[in-house]
């Protein structure tokens, strides 16, 4: 264990800029998990703008199920780890895949 604190880092995904194409109507799960002392929360972004519910956290993962069904659905999901000593993000761009 490591007994130094450390800022959060990020190590799923691997690559922080994630492409994922999904059917409309489609489900499916965004996940990062993050290693941080102390342990570090979790916050999503959907474009702009913040997302307050919908996530599941736990001291080292956050995940997040998104079902796109219109356009704006279609656009980057950000997750970001953040403790007292710093902060990383993964970003998630969902794309329509066409029938």
């Amino acid at each position: 264990m490591n007994l130094f604190s450390d800022a959060p880092g990020i190590y799923f995904p691997r690559n922080k800029q994630v492409s994922i194409e999904l059917v409309r109507g489609n489900s499916t799960t965004l996940k990062c998990v993050a290693a941080a002392n102390p342990f570090s929360t979790f916050t999503w972004r959907k474009g702009k703008d913040e997302i307050n519910y919908g996530f599941n956290s736990t001291w080292n993962s956050s995940s997040l199920k998104v079902t796109p069904i219109g356009n704006g659905d279609f656009t980057s999901y950000a997750c970001t780890a953040k403790n007292r000593l710093g902060w990383d993000s993964a970003t998630f761009d969902l794309q329509e895949k066409g029938e």
